[in-house]
């Protein structure tokens, strides 16, 4: 998470590192495979329920596509 008080010197975006612990090789994803994420907290919980609503549409979009 960002530290409160460097907030004014990004974007609004933070670089994190995901480590994937089960095995994901079953999954056959082809080279170049990205995923979107959110995190949630308490605070602004409407804004997160439209955040659910575009990160499905956009999973829709990626299959369709």
């Amino acid at each position: 998470m960002l530290n409160p008080e460097d907030r004014s010197k990004s974007a609004g975006r933070a670089m994190v590192r995901v480590d994937l612990n089960d095995d994901v090789t079953s999954f056959r994803l082809p080279p170049g495979a990205v995923a979107q994420a959110a995190v949630y907290s308490d605070h602004w919980q409407p804004i997160a329920v439209v955040r659910r609503i575009l990160l499905r549409m956009k999973s829709w979009m990626n299959y369709v596509i």
